[in-house]
C-alpha cells in the first residue's frame, strides 16, 4: 500500500523539483529526544516531519535545533543508525518565505483522496454489529461513506452447527416514509429486524424495524473513506494502480494555489487528468457483472460524464 509520503517526494522530485529527504538516520537512537547527524541534512529544517524506520517500528518525527549537521527530534521507538530517514518536507523558501508546507500538501491530499472515494467507492469493508433488545437507532461506522448493506442472523442459529451458523438474513433498505405509508403504527411492533433505514434521524446513524425484541448478531457492508487527516505515513485507502487519480487531484490545488508557482494551465491539464481517471474508474465498476464487484449507481456516472 502507498503512503501519503509516497506523493508527496514523488510531486516534490518529479514536478516541483524540491529536495527531499533521502537518507539515514546516522545516530543510533534509544525512545526520547535525541540529537542525531544524519550523511546528509538536504531538505531538513525546524518544524520537518519525516518518517524514520520500517515497517511497523516506521515514525514520524519532526526536527528542531537543526544546525548544519545535526538536528533533534522525540523518537517513540529505538532506531539504528543505518535506518532510512525519507520525507517531502518542501524546503523552499523555509522558515519565512514558503512555497507550500507539509501540512497543507497533506491537506490537498486528504481532500482528493476523500473525493475519489466518494465518487468511485472502490474500497468496502464488513464490521461486525449488534441489534439490542429494544433499541432502535445505532451509529454506522466512523469511517463509512454510506452503508451498503446490513444484515441479521437469528440468535438461535448462532448456537447451532456451523452449516447453520452460516445462514444470514439481509435486511431490506427503505425510510420511514415508507414505514409510515404501509402501517401507521410499525414503531410499535417488536421481532426480527428485517428492514433498516436512514431518513429523519441524526447524520451517521441507521435504524432496525422491527424493534429488536432480542439481541441478534449483525454485521455492516459499506463503502469505506480514508483516515482524515491523512499523515506522512498514513497509507492510501486507493488501488495502488488508481493511486495516480487522486495524485493528480492534488496537484491541481497546488498549481491553483495563489502565489509564485500559481499555473492555471497546468491546473487544469491535471484537474483534467483527475475527473477522466474518476470517470473511468465509474465506467469500470458500473461495466463489471454483479456480485464481482458493487460500484457506485448509474446516477453517479451520469454527474461525471
Amino acid at each position: 500500500m502507498l503512503l501519503a509520503n509516497n506523493l508527496l517526494m514523488d510531486a516534490s522530485t518529479r514536478v516541483f523539483i524540491e529536495s527531499v529527504v533521502n537518507t539515514t538516520l546516522g545516530t543510533a537512537v534509544t525512545p526520547g529526544t535525541e540529537t542525531v547527524a544524519p550523511p546528509s541534512m538536504t531538505a531538513i529544517y525546524n518544524g520537518a516531519q519525516m518518517l524514520v524506520g520500517s515497517g511497523i517500528l516506521q515514525e514520524i518525527i519532526t526536527a528542531s535545533s537543526v544546525t548544519a549537521t545535526t538536528f533533534q527530534a522525540t523518537f517513540v521507538n529505538a532506531h539504528a543508525s543505518t535506518d532510512l530517514l525519507i520525507g517531502g518536507t518542501f524546503p523552499t523558501g523555509q522558515p519565512s518565505d514558503i512555497l507550500f508546507t507539509q501540512a497543507e500538501v497533506l491537506g490537498y491530499l486528504t481532500d482528493v483522496v476523500n473525493d475519489f472515494l466518494l465518487k468511485t467507492r472502490p474500497i468496502y469493508n464488513v464490521v461486525a454489529s449488534a441489534f439490542a433488545t429494544g433499541t432502535r437507532l445505532y451509529t454506522q461506522p466512523a469511517d463509512a461513506i454510506r452503508i451498503e448493506r446490513i444484515s441479521r442472523q437469528d440468535a438461535a442459529q448462532q448456537a447451532g452447527p456451523p452449516e447453520v451458523d452460516a445462514v444470514i438474513y439481509r435486511l431490506w433498505d427503505v425510510t420511514q416514509s415508507d414505514l409510515d405509508r404501509k402501517d401507521p403504527n410499525w414503531s410499535g411492533q417488536t421481532g426480527k429486524p428485517n428492514q433498516w433505514f436512514q431518513d429523519q434521524i441524526n447524520v451517521n446513524q441507521y435504524g432496525v424495524f422491527p424493534l429488536p425484541q432480542v439481541n441478534f448478531v449483525s454485521s455492516v457492508w459499506y463503502s469505506q473513506l480514508n483516515a482524515s487527516p491523512l499523515l506522512l505515513n498514513s497509507g492510501l485507502l486507493v488501488p495502488d494502480v488508481m493511486a495516480y487519480i487522486p495524485y493528480y487531484g492534488m496537484l491541481a490545488r497546488m498549481f491553483g494555489k495563489d502565489g509564485e508557482l500559481r499555473d492555471p494551465l497546468r491546473q487544469q491539464y491535471c484537474k483534467k487528468r483527475y475527473d477522466v481517471g474518476v470517470e473511468i474508474v465509474v465506467r469500470l465498476f458500473e461495466g463489471l457483472k454483479p456480485g464481482v464487484m458493487p460500484g457506485p449507481p448509474m446516477e453517479m456516472m451520469k454527474a461525471n460524464a
